[in-house]
């Protein structure tokens, strides 16, 4: 009796051993079952972000939210119960992203998108839900962000072999030295790029800074400013050898001014500063506003300029550059209240020209070519040419970027620079050596420059892709010049009749003379600097995305 006892507890214990094992074997295997589900359900989330990624090539575009749902829900209907997509913007806080999809979501930050897919599936599926016959309803988030940056710029884009002259004296005086690079270094220089945040990173490592905007708020040396673009610029494949040049005579000189590389850009102030670092800026711009910022403070004398021009013999400029170009590097899409805005400089420009007075050329051979009947022992002396200029600044703001299967159009709000040019009275002295009679004459000449296009309100400048782009997209160089020149009597008792033809011939001369030099000296001149007469060059560098991926 005992002996059947004790098998019967055997038997009982067995089978509730068994049911255990079966229990547990169920709930293993639905675990197993819904945690494969649930990692089917992610990747479906993933796959469905990344395409995301894919169909913004450049930066998350918001308003295609709707469609991107229909589309992806469509694609996927067959694996999950509901699939959507939620725009916003992605932050990092405590080295973790933050996404804020609600309808309040505050313009800053990376522009994301999370995709949020459902499945409802058994809880168990043990002998066809025996054990347990709810449902349970899935879910899986991802996010992806992207941010596009956009490097353009308002200004002149003039470079030819003709403004080699230009920029040697231009930047020589500015750094207090003598160049003689040639066309082919300015060239290389125009076709290399410096990645701002290799510029500024290097920076902060030299000068113990611990971050991007510290070294842009700090008085740097203009010579480590340029020896690191030249680091950064050694890196590359290609190396221009016009900055080692600029910084080799730039270290013999006594006096290295310092700069404030806030000054020449700025970050975007739309939380999105590490996309911004990502850009790349060509470096002959860049040096060139770099040496632009080191002398706001006074006149620079620019050594004579010997230009080609006939009848002049040499052209001394004396420049005070009051704010330099700058740049704002520019993330998308762009958010209102934060358009970036690039300027060009705001200048003073004094420019002396000299008359070439006797031989071929000169004014006085050419007046006597005008004149009907010309009369022995006429002699002249014409004072050099003063010519004063105030530029103020030009500027372009980015209002909107669109896209479209066909191409990327940017909306720019654009002013072409406000360009003021005034000729001091000039002195000549006329004789006529058979009587024996001095006369004394004054140029008076006033200079218009008209606009044709004075105010670009609102302007559309194609954005290229990155393989494929022209150096300048666009040029608004559209204006006239109106020269009057007259030329005023001092005491003389000279007949008219000789008067008459001396002052008409002179103003016959001088004026296409001063209209020459306004166009052949004082505009590539101004273009050198940035600033371009009647208009502005509207460009885009580059646009690419900032790196990106899978946040969530």
């Amino acid at each position: 009796m005992a002996k059947r006892d004790q098998s019967g507890a055997i038997t009982l214990w067995l089978s509730a051993a068994l049911l255990s094992l079966v229990i547990f074997t169920s709930v293993a295997i639905d675990t197993a079952r819904l945690a494969f589900q649930r990692q089917q359900l992610q990747s479906i989330a993933d796959l469905a972000a990344s395409e995301i990624g894919l169909n913004n090539p450049y930066f998350i575009q918001s308003e295609g939210a709707s469609n991107l749902t229909t589309m992806l829900s469509d694609k996927y209907k067959d694996q999950v119960d509901s699939l959507t997509v939620q725009n916003g913007y992605a932050t990092i806080q405590n080295n973790r992203w933050v996404i804020d999809t609600s309808t309040a979501a505050v313009a800053n930050g990376y522009p994301a998108s999370k995709v949020v897919v459902t499945k409802t599936v058994p809880q168990s599926m043990i002998a066809g839900g025996l054990f347990n016959d709810n449902e349970i309803t899935l879910m899986a988030e991802a996010a992806v962000q992207k941010a596009g940056i956009i490097s353009f710029g308002i200004g002149s884009k003039t470079l030819s072999s003709t403004d080699r002259g230009i920029l040697n004296g231009l930047l020589g005086g500015l750094l207090g030295t003598s160049l003689n690079l040639g066309v082919a270094s300015y060239e290389g220089l125009a076709n290399t790029s410096l990645k701002l945040g290799s510029v500024l990173d290097a920076l902060a490592l030299d000068l113990g800074l611990g971050s991007p905007q510290e070294v842009l708020e700090t008085n740097i040396s203009l010579l480590s400013v340029l020896e690191t673009y030249l680091n950064v610029l050694d890196n590359g494949d290609q190396f221009p050898d016009g900055l080692n040049i600029i910084i080799n005579q730039l270290a013999l000189v006594e006096s290295i001014p310092d700069i404030v590389l806030g000054d020449v850009f700025t970050l975007s102030e739309n939380g999105t500063q590490g996309a911004a670092l990502e850009t790349s800026l060509r470096a002959l711009d860049l040096i060139k506003t770099t040496i632009f910022a080191a002398n706001k403070d006074h006149f620079v004398n620019i050594p004579a300029l010997s230009l080609g021009v006939p009848g002049i013999t040499d052209v001394t400029v004396k420049t005070q550059i009051i704010e330099p170009p700058q740049y704002t590097v520019a993330t998308l899409p762009v958010v209102e209240g934060h358009e970036p805005t690039a300027t060009t400089s705001q200048l003073e420009l004094g420019l002396t020209v000299s008359l070439l007075q006797e031989g071929q050329n000169s004014v006085l051979d050419s007046l006597l070519n005008i004149l009907d009947n010309p009369i022995l022992g006429l002699t002249l002396k014409i004072d050099p040419i003063v010519v004063n200029v105030s530029a103020a600044k030009a500027n372009a703001t980015l209002t909107s970027v669109t896209r479209t299967q066909e191409e990327m159009l940017g909306e720019v709000k654009a002013e072409s620079p406000l360009v003021e040019v005034t000729v001091q009275p000039v002195a000549i002295t006329a004789g006529l050596t058979v009587l024996s009679i001095p006369i004394n004459l004054g140029l008076q000449a006033e200079i218009n420059i008209f606009n044709t296009n004075p105010e670009l309100t609102s302007y559309t400048i194609p954005i290229p892709t990155p393989n494929d782009y022209p150096e300048q997209i666009s040029a608004n160089q559209n204006f006239d010049i109106d020269v009057g020149v007259g030329v005023v009597l001092g005491n003389s008792t000279v007949v008219t009749t000789i008067l008459n033809s001396i002052t008409s011939g002179l103003e016959a001369v001088l004026n296409p003379l001063l209209s020459n030099i306004i166009s052949s000296i004082l505009i590539p001149i101004l273009n050198t600097l940035g600033v371009q007469v009647g208009g502005a060059d509207l460009w885009v560098d580059s646009i690419q995305a900032s790196s990106h991926g899978l946040i969530l």
